[in-house]
């Protein structure tokens, strides 16, 4: 149908995907929105190997592979295959080295994820996995579902039409692997393990390219690029007992390579004298053999050649619990000045003892890792690894709340530990920087507080359980906020910290309330109760009673939550906590208006922001903001109505919450409707739609569609 005469409904913006299909509108109204800033795509897979040789027919199998991809006709399924071999045999740097090559054919980004299978520590969840990519490919966190059922959907739901490569490392099982497969006809997948994944080829098609060791050739070719052809060409016999030595596997080549080009001097025969003798040694000590025992021996006089200062790092590394570490993490753990433990990855890594993954972040192989957990329990006394475990996880608290600092200043603050010669940042430069390192560090945090229990820091845990949670719910690590939070109220009891075991278990309580499960949090709340029952001001029993008021307000029992709210009132009072007292008496500014009461919802919604402001809390304030404004457009203050919701919106946009955002743009469109600004009022819910749209909010974003519509 051709559009009535003098009716103007245009879309302007370039964002095809954000249209806003509203049926036949009257009035001018116009959806003008913004150019969306694209991200870049991922590019996840880790630095690729310098010294990469040989693997020319199963590189040549892998391009045959995937050659219908760069068809732009291809309509083929999803190209999966399965590198299956030894460990220490090259499967991670083939994998690795292919994908750098035939990066340019993926113009959608590829993602990289090391599933951990084959460590020492349990391996990584398909739902870890899933939310890592997910939030690789900018979907927001609060959209990504807590079952796997449905981020498994939700990411073939994002890379359907996609060209990607998707690289899945150390899979122990194909169990594991098949939540993580793309939709995309044009995506290519490269599973490795040391299993023969035959589930993924019977079912999924998978095609296996089995990865042997090299043969004796390829194995001097490699030695050849660490040692020198002349020293090579002299002894080839040499070199060819030291490959055999060496069980011709490219990470055990890599490490006598370096060793004998750092020993011009000897020549290859005795350096193949040594490695024999070390292997001899190890056998003769070993009880039993496994699938590293052919490895110890090469490990062993490796580790042996380093100096006592790099054989202690090497050691200290394998405490860390998570899969890699960063150069300031590394010197806590060490208790060595930032320069000393840069210094000794360095050395590290020129042994190929080590692995840099991105820039001053190390990792070690996991067959690495077994034996140098051998060396740390057999030359570290107990006493010297906790102190070590302890100065590292120093380090992570104080961090973290430099972190919570920059992000929630005024969010709970735990008494801190002293940290004495370790080297701490003070602070972040804004909540920007602050949120990168809680993304980059997650991980490590989450296996931190397992390695604090494990190790028996049961204040440390607690504390850094607290610290990080805010974080947590932010980013909406939804089953970490609420595991973590678990964990440091049984740390604190263990220790008989009530005190601590208050604050963990606000957190559980918050976090039990966002899913869902009132019944618990409100249990959780109680117990906060019983243990701030004394005769001194406690600000997290008022918190506590706040959180009974909520749940009251929530089941539909004004009078209740009012109630609740008063007292806590005056337990923020007594206990001097400004944002407490703030935070209260917004709750009743809500109530009231709920209740209709404009006089009373607009004095403590007014002295609500007023407290905010006194502090500085930004965030709150755009929340107090956008309870104040609608009360003000009932008492037909139409312009202070929207100065309020404005300021609220750049607020919701300078900290990167999307919802709140959302919600601001949503209001200020009521209000233009109500002015009878029609074309105004469709910008502001456009834009709000689109953001509901991103969050996965589809109801949100249909009701504003039918509104658009009615009008």
């Amino acid at each position: 149908m051709a559009p009535s005469p003098g009716i103007d409904n245009t879309f302007s913006g370039g964002r095809a995907d954000a249209v806003i299909q509203v049926g036949t509108v009257h009035g001018n109204v116009r959806v003008d929105l913004p150019a969306q800033r694209e991200s870049p795509p991922p590019r996840q897979l880790p630095i690729p190997p310098r010294d990469f040789v040989n693997r020319r027919e199963s590189i040549r199998f892998l391009d045959d592979l995937v050659s219908g991809l760069m068809a732009e006709e291809s309509k083929g399924p999803t190209v999966l295959t399965a590198l299956a071999g030894f460990p220490g045999v090259g499967k991670t740097a083939l994998a690795v080295h292919w994908g750098h090559r035939m990066r340019r054919h993926f113009p959608d980004g590829d993602l990289y994820v090391d599933m951990q299978g084959h460590g020492p520590g349990p391996a990584l969840t398909a739902m870890r996995a899933l939310d890592l990519f997910l939030r690789a490919m900018d979907v927001l966190p609060e959209r990504i579902p807590e079952t796997l059922e449905e981020r498994s959907a939700l990411f073939r739901t994002m890379t359907s039409g996609k060209r990607m490569l998707v690289v899945i490392d150390n899979v122990p099982s194909p169990a594991l692997a098949r939540p993580l497969l793309p939709s995309g006809h044009r995506c290519c997948v490269v599973v490795t393990s040391r299993n023969s994944l035959a589930g993924l080829v019977i079912r999924e098609g998978a095609k296996r390219v089995p990865i042997d060791v090299l043969s004796p050739e390829e194995s001097v070719e490699l030695l050849t690029g660490a040692i020198g052809s002349s020293r090579v060409e002299q002894e080839r016999e040499s070199a060819l007992r030291l490959a055999e030595l060496c069980g011709h596997l490219p990470l055990m080549l890599r490490i006598v390579g370096e060793r004998a080009a750092s020993r011009p001097y000897l020549t290859l025969g005795e350096l193949a004298d040594e490695v024999a003798e070390e292997q001899r040694k190890m056998d003769m000590a070993a009880s039993t053999r496994d699938e590293s025992s052919d490895t110890r021996g090469v490990f062993s006089w490796s580790y042996r050649a380093l100096s006592e200062e790099d054989r202690r790092a090497f050691r200290f590394f394998s405490l860390h619990p998570g899969p890699d570490i960063g150069v300031h993490a590394f010197a806590a753990l060490l208790g060595e000045p930032l320069p000393t433990a840069g210094a000794r990855l360095r050395a590290l890594a020129e042994a190929h003892l080590v692995q840099e993954v991105r820039a001053h972040r190390y990792r070690m192989h996991d067959l690495m890792r077994f034996y140098a957990l051998e060396r740390v329990g057999e030359e570290e006394s107990q006493s010297e690894r906790t102190r070590g475990i302890r100065r590292l996880l120093t380090w992570y608290l104080l961090t973290a709340d430099a972190g919570r600092r920059a992000i929630l200043p005024h969010s709970a603050a735990v008494p801190l530990v002293p940290a004495g010669r370790i080297e701490v940042r003070e602070s972040f430069a804004d909540h920007t920087e602050a949120r990168q390192w809680f993304d980059s560090e997650h991980p490590h945090l989450v296996a931190a507080l397992r390695q604090a229990e494990d190790y028996g820091q049961f204040d440390l845990l607690w504390k850094l359980a607290v610290t990080i949670s805010g974080f947590l719910e932010l980013a909406a690590h939804w089953t970490d906020w609420e595991k973590c939070a678990r964990a440091g109220v049984s740390a604190a009891r263990t220790l008989g910290d009530d005190p601590g075991e208050a604050l963990c278990l606000l957190v559980l309580a918050d976090a039990q309330w966002r899913a869902g499960r009132s019944e618990d949090a409100a249990e959780r709340y109680r117990e906060v109760l019983l243990l701030t029952d004394g005769p001194e001001p406690s600000w997290p029993r008022g918190f506590a009673v706040r959180g009974l008021g909520l749940l009251s307000e929530e089941a539909g029992d004004p009078e209740a939550a009012e109630a609740h709210f008063e007292t806590a009132l005056g337990i923020f009072r007594d206990a001097d906590h400004r944002r407490g007292q703030a935070m209260a008496t917004l709750s009743l500014g809500k109530v009231a208006r709920a209740r209709g009461e404009q006089g009373k919802a607009l004095s403590a919604l007014t002295r609500a922001v007023d407290l905010f402001e006194e502090i500085d809390d930004r965030w709150s304030i755009a929340w107090g903001k956008l309870h104040l404004a609608p009360i003000l457009a009932e008492i037909n203050r139409p312009a202070a109505a929207v100065l309020q919701a404005e300021e609220a919106r750049k607020i919701f946009g300078g900290f990167g919450d999307p919802r709140g955002e959302a919600l601001s743009l949503e209001l200020l469109g009521d209000f233009s409707l109500g002015a009878g600004k029609r074309e105004e009022a469709g910008n502001h819910w456009g834009l709000a739609a689109a953001l509901y749209e991103r969050l996965g909010d589809a109801e949100r974003a249909d009701a504003l569609r039918n509104r658009l519509g009615a009008g």
